[in-house]
């Protein structure tokens, strides 16, 4: 899933609690503002916690991916430098 998309959707969330909590509540005036204050505050505080974690989780993919490269563009080279060296030898070999 896109970050884009995670975004997109923890502000839907939280615009549609924002307005639960508007057309819901039965609180009057500073109440009502204090609650909505609060369970906006809670619900971007838990997009950034999402947030922070996907980003984690990308970079720790990313980093598996750069490894396992790294290991079979190893294995790759040391195939072809056996190859070669066997290639050579035939050649040499022929030629006696």
């Amino acid at each position: 899933m896109k970050p884009s998309t995670i975004i997109s959707f923890l502000t839907g969330a939280l615009i549609g609690a924002a307005a639960t909590a508007i057309f819901l509540s039965t609180d009057k005036g500073e109440n009502a503002r204090v609650k909505i204050k609060s369970t906006l505050h809670g619900g971007v505080d838990a997009a950034k916690k999402g947030y922070e974690s996907a980003k984690k989780a990308v970079k720790d993919f990313a980093e598996d991916v750069e490894d396992k490269i790294h290991k079979e563009s190893s294995d790759i080279r040391r195939r072809a430098r056996k190859a070669s060296e066997a290639a050579k030898a035939a050649v040499e070999e022929s030629l006696r």
